[in-house]
């Protein structure tokens, strides 16, 4: 999930706000917190796996003097298969190369990070086998 915040124009003064995501089970809390001019955005990013076919995004505000708060823009939610690392669709052997290939470099692939442990590393190998394996 991507989106942009900043704080609304009325005040110079830090907003705050709460992100949550919940499914069956909390699946993100997030606090954002915006301390620049109003009009330069902060880009919030932070992934979560969807226990359940419907899936609530909430937003909260922190601060409670009604005079500021936080401003949303540009919400973006991606669905993704774990494991399908090339993006095809299909967790096949052709996910193989760039599953070593995120391993070897260290970049952050969500479908690349098998135990969803937010990393990923040498963990998410033997998963990663099971999952060719089906």
């Amino acid at each position: 999930m991507i989106f942009h915040y900043a704080h609304n124009a009325l005040i110079e003064e830090p907003a705050d706000a709460q992100v949550d995501v919940l499914g069956i089970s909390v699946l993100l809390i997030q606090t954002v917190q915006h301390n620049l001019p109003f009009d330069q955005f902060l880009e919030f990013r932070d992934h979560f796996v969807a226990d359940s076919t419907m899936t609530t995004l909430r937003f909260s505000s922190l601060d409670f003097t009604g005079l500021f708060g936080v401003t949303i823009d540009g919400i973006s939610i991606r669905s993704f298969t774990i494991g399908d690392v090339n993006g095809d669709s299909v967790v096949n052997l052709l996910d193989v190369a760039q599953f070593v290939d995120r391993l070897s470099t260290g970049i952050f692939q969500a479908e690349a990070d098998i135990n969803q442990d937010g990393a990923v590393n040498l963990l998410d190998v033997d998963p990663f086998i099971a999952l060719l394996n089906g």
